[in-house]
């Protein structure tokens, strides 16, 4: 169903953008596919709550969820789709963290979570991961990032994009479990925590929106200038 979905959604997006005047996508990867039609175009890469997503006590958080303190928790965002989101490559890199020793436990948000209790689970990870199959720009990769919380990732979307300047705290892998897995255990283990909040800050909202409301701008002024009446 996931693929069928995902093939359907791929065909309307492709007659969309035939149709379209003006091209909006979130990702320098998506734009490459819908540059065939030479439309205007501009990758505007979805927006986040930087009010809501910051970073917390890790401590207080964890009190909140009642969590324990001293587990080290990996954080994987599943949502309705396991294979969409690669949640095979997830639970085959933790088997590969518990085979070595390393004891830490995987919680998955499948919409178990509501969205206003989202960022108390990122800020007690101690680490995000991302391996998903497809992606445009991954909201849970800039969240944790907001938080100031590691990621590992899986190159896919604008993820490299967005943790090119993250030296410290956040890591793209290959779909390897058994380098998906030291990654993340690099991640544990040093205990990283990094300062990432200000390479995300040009995604605030009200930023994101007002670039995406230009853009409507633009295209209702040069139909009104080419007497146009229809989109």
């Amino acid at each position: 169903d996931g693929i069928m979905r995902g093939k359907v959604g791929r065909l309307l997006s492709h007659l969309a953008a035939w149709r379209a005047k003006h091209i909006i996508v979130v990702s320098e990867g998506l734009a490459n596919r819908v540059r065939r039609w030479r439309k205007p175009l501009s990758v505007i890469p979805s927006g986040i709550n930087l009010e809501r997503f910051y970073p917390m006590s890790k401590s207080k958080c964890r009190d909140e969820i009642g969590w324990s303190p001293t587990v080290k928790v990996v954080l994987f965002n599943r949502g309705s789709d396991a294979f969409l989101k690669g949640e095979d490559l997830v639970l085959e890199s933790m088997e590969e963290l518990r085979s070595c020793g390393e004891v830490c436990q995987l919680f998955v948000l499948d919409g178990n979570v509501p969205h206003d209790k989202l960022p108390l689970y990122i800020n007690a990870a101690d680490c995000v991961v991302l391996a998903s199959r497809h992606e445009g720009s991954p909201n849970i990769v800039k969240e944790a990032m907001a938080c100031e919380v590691p990621v590992v990732s899986v190159d896919v979307g604008d993820v490299r994009e967005r943790l090119s300047e993250s030296t410290r705290s956040c890591l793209v892998e290959s779909r390897d479990s058994a380098l998906f897995a030291e990654a993340i255990l690099r991640i544990l283990r040093e205990e990283r925590r990094g300062s990432d909040r200000a390479l995300i800050s040009s995604l605030e909202l009200g930023q994101v929106s007002r670039r995406v409301v230009s853009v409507y701008e633009s295209v209702a002024r040069r139909m009104w200038e080419n007497g146009e009446e229809e989109a």
